[in-house]
């Protein structure tokens, strides 16, 4: 018996880099560390049905994740393969594409796999963390978050694919935390994001995935490397379709709440859109795609969330009273703190904007306080202001913003 132990090249906390500062202190922009010469990859193929990887093995190592995928769906121990020329890298591979196939799949420590090659054939042993009965009352608490969030989701009326994606994108970002330390046992699952609420990207993932799967929208695994605040580290995000059209959307980086709690104890949860809807190559400036799969994953086109959203354009003065409306209308919500989100394609007017934050946001509450004044509330928006750079290749920007009843 082989015994065969690999750490997750998705364990290290991949963070991203994000500049917090309270107006009215000012600052120059840095920069998210990129990745020089990064090209950008060519695919070659169209992404088919729910079952990515496994169409990149071959015909041996496909027998291998069939045998091994219906033993762990039917909670068995090990998987007999009738193949005896497989190799430690087949096992790899399987056990791998199986779990970034497979969201649904919670119960399996796929790093840890014992294996036997006989004349007769292969047995895998499938190392269950938890016994039958556990996995099966888990199962169910993972589908009831399921079914509530699409109960959610259409009791808003939300028919359209991309608002369903950006729905339940901000229901899994709203509900977790990332873990820091990378130790939660299912932190690495979709279990973990969303019935535990504690994971790290690739947890985050499973999560958005068993999400869109539930909504009838097709996703994709992506494993790669990220250039963050912690130089190049392991990373994994989403490739979703939309009619054909696919775009990519990072859940992990848009959670920027553990860059928030610290200064901001108070504020309501953040949701980020920086990375939702990137194209390949607007990607490329901060992820790189693992090699293995960067040739055969479909072409990804930008469908950007601040365009869709009305919060992006040249300049702000191009569209403040938009996003003055849209502040006032998050503000009237309550609390102590709201927060908003902008896109300034012209990097000069980004640049010049975050180094004179307080000036252009200040208008900005001006205008939205007249919207919250002309509604009847006693909600007023202050200007004690924090900021983050959020993508600074795309020119986004988040603006936390404190609220009071009563004259300011």
């Amino acid at each position: 018996m082989k015994f065969l132990y690999r750490l997750s090249i998705l364990i290290i906390i991949a963070a991203l880099t994000f500049y917090l500062i309270k107006f009215p202190i000012k600052t120059g922009i840095d920069t998210i560390k990129s990745f020089e010469n990064n090209p950008v990859r060519k695919a070659t193929q169209t992404a088919e049905g729910d079952k990515f990887f496994r169409r990149l093995l071959d015909d041996k190592q496909k027998i291998l994740y069939d045998e091994i995928y219906t033993s762990i769906i039917n909670g068995e121990d090990k998987a007999v393969v009738k193949i005896n020329d497989i190799v430690e890298n087949d096992i790899i591979l399987s056990m791998d594409y199986i779990m970034y196939d497979n969201p649904e799949i919670f119960w399996v420590d796929y790093l840890d796999v014992n294996y036997a090659v006989s004349n007769s054939g292969t047995e895998v042993e499938i190392n269950n963390d938890y016994t039958g009965s556990e996995v099966e009352n888990m199962k169910e608490k993972l589908n009831e978050v399921v079914a509530d969030a699409l109960s959610q989701m259409k009791s808003e009326n939300i028919t359209d694919e991309y608002e369903k994606a950006s729905y339940l994108h901000d229901y899994l970002v709203g509900i977790c935390d990332y873990d820091m330390t990378g130790t939660a046992k299912n932190a690495h699952n979709a279990y973990g994001s969303l019935v535990e609420k504690t994971a790290v990207c690739d947890g985050y993932v499973h999560g958005y995935r068993l999400l869109l799967d539930a909504a009838e929208i097709e996703s994709c695994f992506v494993v790669g490397e990220v250039a963050g605040q912690k130089g190049i580290t392991p990373h994994a995000w989403s490739l979703v379709n939309f009619s054909g059209e696919f775009t990519f959307i990072d859940p992990t980086w848009n959670d920027i709440e553990s860059h928030v709690v610290s200064e901001i104890p108070q504020a309501k949860k953040i949701v980020s859109h920086a990375f939702f809807g990137l194209s390949d190559i607007e990607i490329s400036k901060t992820h790189k795609i693992d090699e293995s799969i960067a040739d055969v994953l479909p072409q990804a086109k930008s469908n950007d969330w601040f365009m869709k959203n009305g919060y992006s354009a040249a300049k702000l003065d191009d569209f403040i009273e938009n996003a003055a409306e849209a502040l006032a209308k998050r503000a009237s919500e309550g609390g102590e703190y709201t927060y908003f989100e902008l896109s300034l394609t012209d990097q000069t007017e980004f640049r010049d904007f975050v180094e004179g934050i307080g000036g252009g946001v200040s208008n900005l509450i001006d205008k939205a306080n007249e919207f919250l004044l002309n509604k009847g509330t006693d909600i007023k928006i202050n200007k004690e202001i924090y900021y983050f750079i959020t993508n600074a290749e795309k020119g986004t920007a988040l603006i936390i913003i404190s609220l009071s009843n009563g004259q300011i």
